[in-house]
């Protein structure tokens, strides 16, 4: 376990940049099910997971390139005191 976290840390920043992005494309429509999960009280609520499903698609492309200008935002915000 000790050796796949020392190669992990031993990427270059655009890898680990790559796999972030990676696990966001995979994660940003999982925690969308489970949103609607929580707020139709079904464990999969494919009605509306069709309806929906631009959101799906939308999603990915909104989220990822904000993400670096909310970390920034965050970094700034933790060296005056404040949490966002």
């Amino acid at each position: 376990m000790r050796f796949y976290i020392n190669q992990l840390l031993h990427l270059t920043r655009f890898k680990k940049q790559l796999i972030m992005v990676g696990f966001d494309f995979v994660l940003l429509p999982f925690s969308l099910m489970l949103a609607y999960a929580l707020r139709f009280n079904n464990h999969f609520p494919l009605n509306a997971i069709l309806r929906d499903q631009w959101l799906f698609y939308l999603m990915p492309i909104i989220v990822i390139p904000a993400r670096p200008r909310a970390t920034i935002i965050a970094a700034a915000l933790e060296g005056t005191g404040d949490s966002p």
